[in-house]
């Protein structure tokens, strides 16, 4: 079972002020149905639930989300090129 740790949203996004942030979030957008077939430990609702959290992460965030759902092969070109493109975009933005 997965330990559910409940704190106030206010007390998390103002710790959040204090940590510094990644360049690069990446999240793998899948089935719920996918995840169940692999992950038995929690529940189809709670599985739901989770997923649409990351959604809302990928909208506070500067975030690339890849479709999960397609080959291996494929989400890995697919983060290849916009990780590349991030990086690429970062690096302008620090060059004077």
């Amino acid at each position: 079972m997965r330990y559910r740790i409940k704190i106030n949203k206010k007390i998390i996004y103002f710790f959040l002020k204090f940590v510094r942030k990644p360049d690069i979030l990446i999240i793998l957008d899948v089935n719920p149905n996918l995840i169940r077939s692999r992950v038995r430990e929690v529940s189809y609702q709670e599985t739901c639930r989770q997923i649409n959290a990351y959604k809302l992460i990928c909208r506070e965030f500067d975030t690339i989300l890849l479709d999960g759902n397609k080959s291996i092969d494929m989400t890995v070109k697919e983060a290849k090129f916009k990780i590349l493109k991030k990086v690429s975009y970062l690096n302008k933005r620090i060059d004077y």
